[in-house]
């Protein structure tokens, strides 16, 4: 059993943190609020080379992929 994480499902919204963050600290990307048909999601965490020591974590979107 996954102990820390939400527990009631949100059907387009996910959301990421690192293990040393608190849930509040969590960035999100909410689906719904997305007008494509098409979108993409990439979690990174830090900037090669850059603030090693407390990397941050963003997530970024891109839409609407060509077919």
């Amino acid at each position: 059993m996954f102990e820390g994480y939400p527990s009631k499902p949100a059907p387009y919204l996910v959301s990421a943190w690192k293990d040393n963050q608190s849930q509040e600290d969590a960035r999100s990307f909410d689906f719904s609020e997305q007008d494509a048909e098409c979108v993409g999601i990439n979690f990174q965490i830090g900037d090669p080379g850059v603030d090693l020591e407390n990397p941050y974590l963003s997530i970024f979107s891109t839409t609407n992929y060509p077919k």
